[in-house]
């Protein structure tokens, strides 16, 4: 967890501990998602403004914003799809009831994996190519790096409880961006430089949860929490 200091300097009269912390975070705006990267490169970089507005949120050059993210809808769908889950099917998170499509939305890991959840789908499955995969730790833990919850599941397709799928993921946590600005030259403005992460598996463009959200999924003044 990365709580702010709050660090005295003109414009900024709170002399407090900022109240937004990983539990309770800021809903800040988007102003700008721009590539800086030139037409032609292989990688997108993006420069990202968030507007901590009246947070009374301070930081030095060099601390960690912790970005909050929704998952891609269209991933949520096809991972659904794969598993014969209706999306309006009621699961539990803590102690809350809520649609399972919007549980994996916004509650829950599904752009990276574990060993655990590779475990976990091959002893649902039986399938053999993963039950195998397991034998080996390192080809496991590789396995599971480079591929998200959707793909291994499309490894071996198979109907199960929606209840069960959600408990066996993740909850979903922030992703920690360096700040790349100093407060003092943009004052209510937090700046990141954020790689987007992007790349085929199977015939299939996949990206990653904070940087495709803060890249093409959330439009500029729309919502993010940090």
């Amino acid at each position: 967890q990365v709580s702010a200091q709050v660090i005295p300097m003109t414009g900024f009269a709170s002399s407090q501990e900022s109240q937004y912390t990983k539990q309770n975070p800021f809903n800040a705006e988007l102003s700008v998602s721009q590539k800086i990267t030139g037409r032609d490169s292989a990688k997108d970089v993006r420069h990202v403004e968030i507007d901590l507005g009246e947070s009374g949120l301070t930081y030095r050059p060099g601390d960690a914003l912790g970005v909050w993210f929704e998952n891609d809808d269209e991933l949520v769908a096809e991972l659904l799809e794969l598993v014969e889950i209706k999306p309006s099917e009621q699961v539990k998170v803590g102690d809350d009831s809520l649609p399972i499509a919007q549980a994996l939305r916004s509650q829950f890991e599904i752009t990276q994996s574990t060993v655990n959840f590779v475990e976990f789908w091959a002893n649902h499955t039986g399938d053999k190519t993963l039950l195998a995969l397991l034998e080996d730790k390192a080809n496991a833990r590789e396995y599971a790096s480079n591929h998200q919850i959707v793909d291994i599941i499309k490894a071996a397709p198979k109907a199960i409880n929606a209840q069960s799928l959600v408990d066996a993921l993740r909850k979903l946590t922030p992703r920690l961006y360096s700040i790349a600005s100093s407060q003092a030259e943009v004052e209510e403005e937090v700046h990141l430089t954020v790689g987007v992460v992007s790349y085929e598996q199977d015939g299939v463009l996949r990206t990653g949860g904070a940087s495709g959200f803060l890249s093409s999924r959330l439009e500029e003044g729309g919502t993010v929490k940090v």
